[in-house]
């Protein structure tokens, strides 16, 4: 079981070697202001369930948790997540939590958004007690980075979750310190219950989540010396003056951070201010599977019919939106992005040569006005080889589906939703996706101006 186990770790850990390996064997590459993280596809439950013993005491909570979907009551999942929690670390335990996490898993389907997201904060933050993957570093770094301000409780669930890595949790730190601004509001909240109502059993803040996290940290933390500095000279009505047990967690953490900065010869690990960009590794053209949506409709911007079929012949890609996204840090983001690579693209030698595409999340709410005022309001300028597409609700639920797009829907409500750009050839064939976090137009050129040479 053991070795069989260590088997399935190393595929799930293997995903953040590229953050700290040279440009070996197609596994890694720096680049001169990014770094890349290929994403692997993730180890199934199935392949899991097989590595435990069948006298496992956990072996029926981990069997349910594999089975869950989206009809299974909410505070039965969270029974269940609450058990692995109870028995402390575990890799399995927290392999299936991880699993449970994507987007497009079955158990957010026909859930309300309300629901959906506190349940997935909730499991999120269970991580911190059964531990924490490597494999889901993307995951809490697309989170705080991409955060919602209204979701508070997901952004200290992250920070909790951060607790439970053994390594590389410094990767995260540079998120974590804005939120330490006092400009950026905090609320009162409780983690360690699912349905909790003031006052919480179990108060907490962000803020002190924040903090516990960098008093445990035994890596390099210069950086946030200077923000705990200029807090512990704040404003008297300040959160933190308000709160005393906060300022002095706060002095606490500048101790630790000095102490570990006396104490080191050198840095535990090498500071790296390179953004950081996940994707899928290159298929190449030999084995890239068949276009498999050549007869599904869209609209497009214009209000005409469309069809990838058309584009065929140049290379493509597809990023996703919908226009009542309430997070800014998302779809507006994603759109701000998309009319960047509009306009670099028009001072290139791509011009003409690649479409760039743009799919609604919600087209049972997105026509065309509604998608034309988004992106005007927003100052894109549609030409020949841009699309920006809506269609039939259930044919396009089933066109996302068929891409393995991360995203739920609760009848045609987007419930949750990733950060994804897919890279198409000339045949329509799918050949790379980003994720997690926006794509960078350097590395987008180098891919698009590859496909482009591509002779079949």
């Amino acid at each position: 079981m053991f070795s069989r186990l260590i088997r399935i770790s190393f595929l799930l850990f293997a995903v953040l070697s590229a953050l700290f390996a040279c440009n070996k064997n197609g596994g890694s590459a720096i680049q001169e202001d990014f770094s890349l993280v290929y994403l692997d596809e993730p180890v199934g439950c199935d392949s899991i369930l097989n590595t435990i013993e069948q006298n496992d005491p956990l072996l029926y909570v981990y069997q349910q948790l594999c089975a869950a979907n989206s009809i299974m009551d909410q505070y039965y999942i969270v029974e269940l997540i609450d058990t692995l929690k109870a028995h402390g670390k575990s890799d399995i335990s927290a392999q299936i939590i991880s699993i449970l996490l994507a987007e497009n898993h079955p158990i957010y389907n026909n859930r309300g958004k309300r629901e959906a997201n506190r349940l997935r904060s909730y499991l999120i933050a269970s991580l911190g007690e059964t531990g924490t993957p490597q494999h889901c570093i993307p995951i809490l770094l697309s989170e705080l980075k991409h955060f919602d301000p209204k979701n508070k409780i997901l952004i200290a669930s992250c920070v909790r979750a951060i607790n439970g890595l053994d390594s590389n949790a410094h990767i995260l730190i540079p998120y974590l310190l804005p939120f330490l601004d006092e400009t950026f509001p905090d609320e009162e909240m409780d983690l360690e219950s699912y349905n909790s109502f003031y006052p919480f059993k179990q108060s907490t803040y962000l803020k002190k989540e924040i903090l516990l996290v960098l008093n445990k940290i035994n890596s390099n933390l210069e950086d946030a010396l200077p923000i705990l500095n200029h807090i512990t000279k704040s404003e008297y009505n300040s959160i933190y003056n308000r709160n005393k047990g906060l300022m002095d967690l706060v002095r606490k953490t500048i101790a630790h951070i000095q102490t570990r900065k006396t104490q080191q010869e050198k840095p535990t690990a090498q500071k790296n201010d390179k953004e950081i960009i996940f994707l899928t590794k290159w298929i190449d053209k030999d084995l890239r599977a068949p276009n498999r949506f050549t007869s599904t409709k869209f609209i497009n911007q214009e209000g005409s019919e469309f069809y990838f079929k058309d584009l065929y012949g140049t290379p493509f890609l597809i990023t996703f939106f919908y226009t009542s996204c309430s997070n800014y840090n998302k779809c507006s983001m994603t759109v701000s992005k998309f009319r960047e690579l509009e306009r670099a693209i028009e001072e290139t030698k791509l011009k003409g040569k690649v479409h760039l595409c743009a799919v609604t999340l919600d087209p049972s709410f997105d026509n065309f006005s509604r998608i034309n005022n988004y992106f005007e309001n927003r100052q894109y300028y549609y030409d020949n080889y841009s699309h920006i597409l809506s269609g039939n609700n259930d044919k396009l639920i089933c066109f996302f589906k068929d891409l393995n797009l991360g995203v739920s829907h609760f009848n045609s409500d987007v419930i949750l939703h990733d950060i994804e750009l897919l890279l198409f050839d000339k045949k329509g064939r799918f050949v790379r996706k980003y994720k997690k976090t926006h794509w960078n137009n350097n590395l987008l050129f180098e891919d698009l101006s590859k496909l482009s040479k591509e002779k079949f």
